[in-house]
């Protein structure tokens, strides 16, 4: 804000505080995704498995895991 630039920075919130939420509606965050962290750490588990017992891991159509 000091810069002057808040025209040009876009924040994004990813914890979900009420706080955060204000701040959406109030045009301060562009948004707030959502992340599912009990299916990212069931996902990360199952990977490492296929992975210490030298099975392929599943890639996007990037290529990233």
């Amino acid at each position: 804000m000091a810069a002057g630039k808040d025209d040009q920075v876009k924040i994004v919130g990813f914890d979900g505080e009420l706080a955060g939420k204000q701040a959406i509606r109030d045009g301060k965050i562009v948004c707030g995704p959502i992340q599912y962290l009990d299916l990212i750490g069931t996902k990360t588990v199952e990977m490492m498995v296929k992975h210490f017992a030298g099975e392929d891991i599943e890639k996007d159509a990037n290529g990233q895991i």
